[in-house]
């Protein structure tokens, strides 16, 4: 039998025990409530093809406790992804942590800045996110700096298929002015898999300026030309004599 004094003392570790428990308890539905959460934001621009991102996150498991991601994208001004670029990913636990993620760009012929970046908690690498914040950072995807004038020529963009007598062709572009600033244009070819033009197609020409801009280009079919395939695009700048500089090519669309 306990004497009084070691009765006392167990009958007091009892009493801690469960105060602990409660406690316990409470802080757990107080973290709950409190909810996932992403804050203290960074980033740095490593290249122009690359933003490393950091952020501290809360999550509280309830989306489950496993394949739980931290996603991070490149913002352009409209909300939508930066053009060309990959949003970068990292797992994450249930608690609270700090995940680094990098935003790449599959190459680096887009140009232009991205305005933000939306970073996420979702549900495994391709599910959808279920918490978001948005910070602003702006990141020039090319050898400037926001407000420079760009160091060199740069096409990049993709094709919208309009109707079978026309191709408009968007592309973002990036013009240093050495070929002067009146009366340079951009033009799109249609080409085949022989590398010869598509018959009966020609471009409209279209005035370009100096800076970064973003250019809709036209491929027309002459009538009485039947519709035919298209391998590729190429798209030039042209200087105001007529001759071409800066092309690139993009496979067909």
């Amino acid at each position: 039998m306990l004497r009084r004094p070691a009765f006392a003392i167990a009958a007091t570790m009892v009493v801690g025990v469960l105060v602990g428990i409660v406690l316990l308890g409470r802080q757990a539905e107080s973290w709950v409530a409190l909810g996932n959460d992403l804050r203290q934001f960074e980033a740095k621009s490593v290249s122009r093809v690359k933003i490393l991102v950091w952020i501290k996150y809360r999550y509280v498991g309830d989306q489950g406790e496993d394949n739980i991601c931290v996603t991070a994208n490149a913002v352009s001004s409209d909300g939508s992804q930066y053009r060309d670029t990959v949003y970068g990913i990292a797992p994450v636990h249930v608690g609270a942590g700090t995940a680094s993620v990098a935003i790449t760009k599959r190459h680096g012929k887009t140009p232009g800045v991205s305005e933000a970046v939306r970073v996420c908690l979702q549900k495994g690498s391709t599910g959808a996110p279920f918490y978001c914040e948005t910070y602003s950072y702006h990141h020039s995807w090319s050898e400037n700096v926001p407000g420079e004038l760009p160091s060199r020529n740069e096409i990049g963009g993709f094709a919208i298929p309009i109707d079978a007598d026309e191709t408009v062709v968007r592309v973002n572009y990036a013009y240093t002015g050495d070929h002067g600033i009146d009366n340079v244009r951009m033009v799109a070819f249609a080409f085949q898999r022989n590398r010869e033009q598509v018959p009966g197609t020609y471009p409209v020409p279209v005035k370009i300026k100096t800076g970064y801009g973003t250019a809709m280009l036209t491929i027309r079919r002459a009538s009485g030309y039947p519709r035919a395939a298209r391998d590729k695009l190429r798209v030039c700048m042209i200087t105001p004599e007529g001759r071409a500089f800066s092309c690139d090519e993009f496979p067909k669309y």
